[in-house]
């Protein structure tokens, strides 16, 4: 009996630590305990951490270990702060990025964040249609995504025509709020989220590639004067931009008819 006793304990004892267990598990799982949410998000910004370069709507951004971020908007370089929320039940991670404009405006931009390998994915919470796809530094990004799926073709009809066909108010497929306002005098206005930059542009050809070639100089938040090339396509009132030291790295802006 005693025998017996002991088995049924026993069993008893393996049923109540099996249970224990799956209690355990389940309540972590669900955030009920050990903070699973804090550790998913302290995972994800550490996997983040380093270079990133992007697609089209911002050239890099860098995430660093301390919290703080450097990013660039349309060549213009920023430096602000992040951090990543994690929701157990949609198992989205959101992420968070704080920086000063001009003025010492503060802006906070959020983003559902996604990250594959070496591609990290943000989609903007208030503007859902912006997804902003970065690859990793070094890493090779996928052809079918860099290219868009804009077609474009090598526009050069001549400087004359190409500084009049420029000239006017252009603002960005991607971020909100941005564009470029080209004017007569050669001045540029440039805005990146509502906020403004005065510069200058010029335009030229190319000889080694005969591709028409936009230069635009302005002053940073930083107080450096920056210059960014771009070789330049202009097809029914859509402009795109790439980047000549990185063709890869395209702006495109629709022409404000007003």
């Amino acid at each position: 009996m005693k025998f017996i006793r002991n088995i049924i304990i026993g069993v008893l004892v393996l049923a109540l630590l099996g249970f224990t267990t799956v209690f355990v598990m389940n309540a972590y799982n669900t955030g009920k305990i050990g903070n699973k949410a804090e550790k998913v998000a302290d995972t994800f910004t550490e996997d983040i951490l380093g270079t990133w370069r992007g697609q089209h709507s911002i050239s890099n951004i860098t995430f660093k270990e301390d919290g703080t971020v450097s990013l660039t908007l349309l060549g213009v370089a920023v430096n602000g702060e992040y951090s990543d929320t994690y929701d157990l039940a949609t198992e989205k991670h959101t992420l968070k990025v704080k920086y000063s404009g001009s003025l010492g405006i503060s802006i906070e931009r959020y983003f559902v964040a996604e990250l594959v390998d070496d591609k990290l994915s943000l989609i903007d919470t208030q503007f859902d249609s912006v997804k902003m796809i970065y690859y990793r530094e070094n890493a090779t990004p996928d052809d079918s995504e860099t290219t868009g799926n804009k077609q474009t073709t090598v526009y050069n009809p001549g400087i004359d025509k190409y500084s009049k066909d420029i000239i006017g108010e252009w603002l960005s497929d991607d971020i909100p709020n941005s564009g470029y306002e080209f004017r007569a005098d050669s001045s540029v206005y440039l805005k990146v989220y509502g906020v403004g930059y005065d510069g200058t542009y010029s335009v030229s050809i190319d000889p080694s590639t005969n591709r028409c070639v936009l230069k635009v100089n302005y002053i940073s938040v930083a107080g450096v004067t920056v210059s960014n090339s771009y070789f330049v396509t202009i097809q029914d009132d859509i402009l795109t931009l790439a980047q000549k030291s990185y063709e890869s790295i395209t702006y495109v802006y629709t022409k404000v008819n007003n």
